[in-house]
């Protein structure tokens, strides 16, 4: 459009100028000085004509939606976004206006420098950058190397173009590991809960592969051990290598254990000590007991307890029975819940004489 410019009359021969406004409105539209023709000129009797151009100026590179009396036509846009914003977002830089110079001047085809920007990831993970265009066919920009910080770089630019790069991020999948639990009956032995295997996993995508360090709880008594305990765990694409741990949620539950009591009857039994003592006219005794035998081989004699006196005495030829009772026997282990106790009774024979005593007896 024509703009305005300061001009005025001169004398044939001589050199005339305009000096033209910067930037003019016109239409309710801003527009920017381009360029003037024949500015200067030798002004002669005819065809003393001054052109001055102007072009659309409604972008800038201090604000990118205000004007900056520079043509729109040797700028361009460019815009950084989240493909989803309830998944991630981009810095603070949104939208930048960069003019095209070659030599210095403004040029409508050449390069522009953009600042680039960083993604975050909030509900969901990132997993790319990708660059497109309006305005300038054929262009491309291979951001696929890129990781969450798009670095500023040099690209091939056309005026008036728009260039997007959008941060792409996907929802999260939701991944569970799970070790059952397991309850095992007491064998004398350490044993183990369940260890982690492959079919513990539910969520794994096609093309995904897991390492899980996991240790499972130990012990040997009768009793709760609680859970085992989860390490490192890595989750990595199969064909490249690449960590992907960050598209998944993860949750784990390890598996407890529980190793219960036995049940089952466990007889044991104790034959007090038995002696036969001929007379001696003073007090004799026998004391002590013997485990005869016990029925589980996993139960032994150190699991329980005696509270009583095991003793049996007299002076008199007699039998005197050592009394043990099965109530004096306590079950001290917590492996076992049916221990019963079967006393075989033993005591003390004191013996008569048989040798003939003779008794003589004088008269006074």
């Amino acid at each position: 459009p024509q703009g305005a410019a300061t001009g005025g009359t001169g004398t044939i021969g001589t050199q005339a100028s305009v000096t033209p406004a910067a930037g003019v409105t016109m239409g309710g539209k801003t527009y920017a000085l381009d360029y003037t023709e024949n500015n200067p000129l030798v002004i002669a009797v005819s065809g003393n004509v001054i052109s001055v151009y102007y072009a659309t100026d409604e972008i800038g590179e201090k604000d990118p939606d205000e004007p900056d009396q520079i043509p729109d036509k040797y700028q361009v846009t460019i815009l950084y976004q989240s493909v989803d914003t309830s998944l991630g977002t981009v810095g603070a830089l949104t939208k930048e206006v960069k003019t095209i110079l070659v030599s210095g001047k403004w040029a409508e085809n050449g390069s522009v420098a953009i600042s680039g920007s960083t993604a975050t990831a909030t509900a969901g993970y990132f997993s790319g950058w990708s660059a497109a265009q309006a305005g300038h066919t054929g262009w491309s920009d291979d951001v696929t190397g890129e990781d969450e910080t798009l670095s500023g770089h040099t690209i091939s630019a056309k005026g008036k173009a728009t260039y997007t790069y959008t941060a792409n991020f996907g929802g999260k999948t939701q991944l569970t590991i799970t070790v059952a639990d397991k309850s095992t009956p007491y064998t004398g032995a350490e044993q183990s809960g369940y260890s982690y295997t492959s079919s513990s996993v539910n969520g794994l995508k096609a093309g995904h592969s897991i390492a899980v360090s996991y240790t499972p709880a130990k012990g040997t008594e009768a009793g709760p051990y609680g859970d085992g305990t989860f390490g490192a765990i890595s989750i990595t694409d199969s064909t490249t290598g690449a960590d992907v741990s960050n598209q998944y949620t993860l949750t784990t539950n390890p598996g407890s254990l529980t190793i219960t009591p036995i049940d089952d009857e466990v007889v044991v039994t104790i034959t007090e000590n038995s002696d036969t003592k001929p007379y001696t006219g003073s007090e004799q005794s026998v004391s002590g007991y013997t485990v005869t035998s016990i029925s589980s081989s996993l139960y032994t004699a150190s699991d329980f307890s005696f509270n009583g006196t095991a003793e049996a005495k007299g002076t008199d030829a007699d039998f005197y029975p050592m009394g043990v009772t099965a109530e004096m026997f306590s079950n001290n282990s917590k492996n076992f819940t049916n221990v019963t106790f079967r006393i075989v009774d033993g005591g003390l024979t004191i013996t008569p004489i048989d040798d003939e005593v003779v008794v003589t007896i004088t008269e006074n």
